[in-house]
């Protein structure tokens, strides 16, 4: 992800002279800065479970094999959400700044 956020941004910043293009080109870097801050607090809140379960089998010495689970599940949820996300942003990007 991070490739075709700096290639945009190389893009932007290699233009002559700012045009209604570079309008365009900035709202798009902002809408893709705004959905990558939503997927974070996401994977914060998963982070924060796998912490929990961390906690219990470091008191204990037993995992919690339904909270794992379902922590597995989540983050494996959360990641086809992310490269789904992220092939959109892609083309949103490609569309915007790479018009003829």
């Amino acid at each position: 992800m991070s490739r075709i956020i700096r290639q945009a941004v190389v893009e932007y910043l290699d233009r002559e002279a700012r045009t209604d293009d570079d309008v365009t080109v900035e709202r798009a870097l902002r809408a893709v800065y705004e959905e990558l801050w939503d997927f974070r607090g996401g994977f914060a809140r998963i982070g924060g479970n796998l912490n929990q379960i961390a906690l219990v089998f470091n008191q204990t010495g037993r995992v919690d094999d339904e909270g794992l689970a379902e922590v597995h599940s989540e983050l494996q949820n959360y990641f086809r959400e992310l490269a789904i996300k992220l092939r959109d942003i892609e083309k949103e990007l490609k569309a915007k700044i790479f018009r003829e």
